[in-house]
């Protein structure tokens, strides 16, 4: 009976010493990997606050290429990718300075797609990560879907269809509303009038000095048509007789704080 025991012992104590190793080989694999992630996503630590032409030559000589840029508001966002690593990475510029740099997934290096079908839907417009909430991906790919379907519709004017359970269905809301902000930074130009007529715009001397502003509408054909003073502001209401278009300026101190359309223009 002892030497049958004892082998029992044996053979327990190599099976424990192989789960043991297991594992261990299990955490040094995550581990070297985490560092690899990390290494990549900390190299251009350094350019937080440089100028985006010396940040350009940094991803360069790293080894990286440039596969587009995007510019929302007052913001730039520039993907590169690294074919050696088969890394993405984009950066935030703002003011002409590198605000952030962040790793991200492939396709939005144009690489790949997600794998999993969603309803038929196939990711053709791949909804770049700047748009997402706090430009961070879902960790989960269904959010990600979610959230790029819920973008292109809004981005492209389509229907809000909402078919989502639980999270997906408020994931799917904020991604089609970040798309129909996209779609309403990118026809700012329009000035939302239609027909044969004329239009010019002039929301954008809004916030301007009120010297230069008053020579932009000068020169875009309005003429000062009537002019007031309460509590501190000066009133002019603006006509410009090609376009029939009556619009009014409100200016606090220095600075136009309102353009508005208007209907009291002596025409």
């Amino acid at each position: 009976m002892q030497p049958i025991l004892t082998i029992n012992f044996i053979q327990l104590f190599m099976k424990t010493i192989q789960t043991k190793l297991l594992i261990l080989l299990i955490l040094v694999i995550s581990v070297t990997t985490a560092m690899g992630q990390t290494s990549r996503a900390t190299q251009f630590n350094n350019l937080i606050g440089v100028k985006g032409a010396y940040a350009e030559r940094s991803f360069n000589q790293k080894g990286y290429h440039h596969i587009q840029t995007h510019r929302v508001s007052n913001h730039i966002y520039s993907y590169w990718w690294n074919n050696s690593t088969k890394n993405c990475v984009f950066y935030s510029l703002n003011d002409g300075k590198i605000k952030k740099v962040t790793n991200t997934i492939p396709s939005d290096c144009n690489k790949s797609t997600y794998d999993n079908g969603d309803h038929g839907y196939h990711n053709r417009y791949a909804t770049r990560v700047h748009h997402y909430p706090n430009q961070v991906h879902y960790s989960e790919a269904s959010s990600n879907q979610a959230f790029d379907r819920g973008f292109q519709d809004g981005l492209h004017h389509k229907t809000y269809h909402n078919f989502y359970d639980a999270n997906l269905k408020t994931i799917y809301a904020k991604g089609y509303t970040s798309g129909t902000t996209q779609r309403t930074h990118n026809t700012s130009y329009h000035s939302g009038h239609g027909g044969y007529t004329q239009y010019t715009q002039t929301h954008d001397i809004n916030g301007m000095g009120y010297e230069a502003a008053y020579r932009i509408l000068k020169n875009r054909g309005f003429k000062e048509n009537s002019k007031s003073m309460k509590v501190g502001k000066e009133y002019i209401l603006w006509y410009n007789r090609h376009g029939n278009q009556c619009i009014r300026t409100i200016r606090s101190y220095n600075h136009i704080i309102s353009v508005d359309k208007s209907h009291y223009c002596n025409r």
